[in-house]
């Protein structure tokens, strides 16, 4: 059984698969010419924030400097809404 699993890791490898993709794919009940033709999907994660070097620390900046100018907008209006909204229903 391992004789056939190490045979499998040096043809995926020769084909530029990971090992475990070729196996998972085995597992799965493919053929072993398609799990060894296939190419595998490159992953799509989301991208990871890197901090601009020059930028302090998100604690050392305003409350305005911590969203675009869009979403201050957008939350400002909102709060006023809010009050707004609960001013009249408290004089109704």
């Amino acid at each position: 059984m391992s004789n056939t699993s190490t045979n499998v890791s040096e043809l995926a490898r020769k084909k530029g698969l990971h090992p475990s993709v070729v196996h998972n794919r085995l597992g799965r009940g493919w053929s072993l010419e398609d799990a060894l033709n296939t190419p595998a999907r490159l992953k799509r994660g989301r991208p990871r924030k890197t901090r601009i070097k020059d930028q302090p620390p998100v604690a050392a900046l305003s409350f305005t400097d911590r969203f675009c100018k869009r979403c201050f907008a957008t939350s400002v209006s909102l709060s006023v809404i809010v009050v707004f909204v609960s001013w009249w229903m408290s004089n109704l």
